[in-house]
C-alpha cells in the first residue's frame, strides 16, 4: 500500500471510528441520565470533571513530544516509548491520587469523594491510551486503535445496561466506566507492542528532555481544558448536584459538537500550510475564507438545532428530568458556533508558525472564564455557566482574530455568509411555522434541518475547495 492510500485509509478509519464512538457516547449518556437522574448524574459529571482538571498538572504535552520524537528517522523508538509511557503512568497516577486526597477536604458529598479515587484510576488509564495512540499514528494502523477504543466503550455500555437493570447507583456506574477504560488501555498496549516492541524504562535524562520540550504545549492544552471544563467544576462547588447533572447534558453536547469543526480544521491544515510555506498569500486567504464559510454554516446548523429545538434534543437523549437544561443549551449553541470558527483560526495560526499567538489567545479566554464562571454561576446557575462559556469562547475568537491580523491576514465575513444566513432564516421560519401547527417533535427537528441543507446546496454556498481538502489534501493530517 502506497503512502497516499495508507493516509486515505487511516483517515477514513479514524473518521468512521469517531462516528461510532460518538454514537456509543450518546447511548451511554442516555443510559446514565435516565437511570441515575439529575443528582447522581451530577455526581458522575463532578468526578470526571474534577479528575480531568487534575490531569492538567500531569499532562506535560507528552503525546505531541513522543509523536515528534518517534517520527524522526534516527529515533530510538523502543527507548522513547518505554520511558514516556512509564513517565505518563507514574506522573498521572501520583498526581491524580494526590488530587483525590485533596477532594476529601472539599465540600463534596462523601460518595463523590470516594468516586474521585475511581476517577483517578480511570484517567490514568486514559492518559496511557492517549500516549500509545502515537504508535498507531506513526505506523498508519488506526484500525487497531479504533477497535480498542470501541471495544472498551461497548463493554462499559453493556455493563451499565446490566447495572441499570438491577438498580445500581452512581459508584457502580462509574466503576463500569473505569473497567471499559482499562480494557481500552490494555488492548491498546498489546496492539502497540505488536507494531513496535518496547518495555517500560526508567530513563531520567530522557524524562528531563520530555518535560522541557512538552511544557509549552502543555500550557496551551491546560488553558483549553480549564475553559472547557471550568463551568462544571465551578458549578459543582457552588450549586447542588442535581443542577450539575442537568447542566452536564448541554455541556456534553458542547464537547461532542466541538470535536467536529476541530477535526475539519485539521483537514484544512495541509492546504493552509502549503499556501503559507509557498508564501502564496492569495491562496492562503482564499482557503481560509472557504474554511470559515464551512464552519459558519456548521455553526448556523448547530444554532438551528440546539437553540430552537433544544428541549426536544435533551428530551430525546436524557429524558424529561433534564429538560430544564434547554435554555443553557440554547446559549451554548452560540458558543459552539464561536468555537468552530476559533478552531479554524487556531490551525491557521499553526500553519503560519505563530504558536505564541495561540497561547496568548488561550490565556485571554482563560482569564475571561476564570472571572466569569464564579460570578455568573453564582447569579444565574446553569444559565450563568452557559453565558460564561459563551464569553470565554468570544474572547478566544477575538484573540485568534487579532493574532491573524498581526500576521498580516484580515479575518472578515466570507462571501457565503449571505446565502448561509438566508438559508438559516428560512429554516428558522419553517421551525416556527411547524410549532404553530403543533406537529410531532421529530418533524419539527428534522424538516428545518433538511430545508437548511437543501438551500445551502441550491444557493451554492458550500465552497469547492473545502470538499477537495476533505477528500484529498486533508488526509495528510493522519501523519
Amino acid at each position: 500500500m502506497n503512502l497516499v492510500r495508507a493516509l486515505a485509509t487511516n483517515m477514513a478509519i479514524g473518521t468512521a471510528g469517531k462516528v461510532v464512538t460518538t454514537l456509543i457516547g450518546l447511548l451511554t449518556i442516555a443510559v446514565l441520565t435516565r437511570h441515575l437522574g439529575p443528582t447522581e448524574f451530577g455526581y458522575y459529571r463532578t468526578v470526571l470533571t474534577f479528575v480531568s482538571f487534575a490531569c492538567i498538572l500531569a499532562d506535560l504535552g507528552l503525546y505531541f513530544v513522543v509523536l515528534r520524537e518517534i517520527s524522526r528517522p534516527d529515533a530510538d523508538v523502543p527507548r522513547v516509548l518505554g520511558a514516556a509511557l512509564l513517565l505518563r503512568l507514574l506522573g498521572t497516577g501520583s498526581v491524580l491520587f494526590a488530587s483525590a486526597c485533596v477532594a476529601l477536604l472539599l465540600p463534596y458529598d462523601g460518595v463523590v469523594q470516594r468516586g474521585m479515587f475511581l476517577g483517578a484510576l480511570m484517567y490514568t488509564a486514559y492518559q496511557g491510551t492517549e500516549l500509545l495512540a502515537a504508535v498507531f499514528q506513526m505506523r498508519l494502523r488506526q484500525g487497531r486503535y479504533v477497535f480498542a477504543e470501541i471495544a472498551g466503550m461497548l463493554l462499559a455500555l453493556v455493563a451499565m445496561l446490566g447495572l441499570a437493570w438491577v438498580g445500581a447507583g452512581f459508584i457502580p456506574m462509574l466503576a463500569a466506566t473505569v473497567v471499559g477504560t482499562l480494557i481500552t488501555f490494555l488492548l491498546t498496549w498489546r496492539f502497540a507492542r505488536g507494531l513496535q516492541p518496547f518495555r517500560l524504562t526508567l530513563d531520567l535524562p530522557l524524562w528531563r528532555t520530555f518535560v522541557a520540550a512538552g511544557l509549552p504545549l502543555a500550557a496551551s492544552h491546560a488553558l483549553g481544558i480549564a475553559i472547557l471544563r471550568g463551568d462544571i467544576l465551578v458549578l459543582s462547588l457552588l450549586r447542588p448536584a442535581d443542577e450539575v447533572g442537568i447542566y452536564g447534558v448541554p455541556a456534553k453536547m458542547f464537547e461532542i459538537t466541538a470535536a467536529l469543526p476541530f477535526m475539519f480544521a485539521g483537514f484544512m491544515l495541509p492546504v493552509l500550510t502549503a499556501a503559507a510555506a509557498g508564501r502564496d498569500r492569495a491562496a492562503f486567504a482564499r482557503s481560509l475564507s472557504d474554511a470559515l464559510a464551512a464552519v459558519l454554516m456548521y455553526g448556523l446548523a448547530v444554532i438551528l438545532v440546539f437553540a430552537f429545538s433544544g428541549r426536544e434534543v435533551i428530551r430525546l437523549i436524557a429524558g424529561e428530568a433534564f429538560v430544564a437544561g434547554a435554555p443553557a443549551l440554547a446559549v451554548l449553541a452560540f458558543a459552539m458556533a464561536c468555537n468552530g470558527i476559533s478552531s479554524v483560526l487556531r490551525f491557521a495560526l499553526v500553519s503560519l508558525e505563530r504558536p505564541r499567538a495561540v497561547l496568548l489567545s488561550d490565556a485571554l479566554g482563560f482569564v475571561v472564564a476564570a472571572l466569569a464562571y464564579p460570578v455568573l454561576i453564582s447569579l444565574h446557575s446553569l444559565l450563568g455557566a452557559a453565558l460564561a462559556r459563551l464569553l470565554a469562547e468570544c474572547a478566544l475568537l477575538a484573540g485568534m482574530t487579532f493574532g491573524l491580523r498581526r500576521a498580516g491576514y484580515a479575518v472578515g465575513l466570507p462571501p457565503q455568509t449571505a446565502p448561509a444566513a438566508m438559508a438559516a432564516a428560512v429554516a428558522i421560519a419553517t421551525s416556527i411555522l411547524l410549532r404553530r401547527l403543533e406537529v410531532h417533535w421529530s418533524v419539527d427537528l428534522t424538516v428545518p434541518c433538511i430545508v437548511f441543507l437543501g438551500l445551502l446546496v441550491l444557493l451554492g454556498a458550500v465552497p469547492r475547495t473545502v470538499l477537495e481538502a476533505i477528500t484529498r489534501g486533508g488526509q495528510a493530517r493522519a501523519t
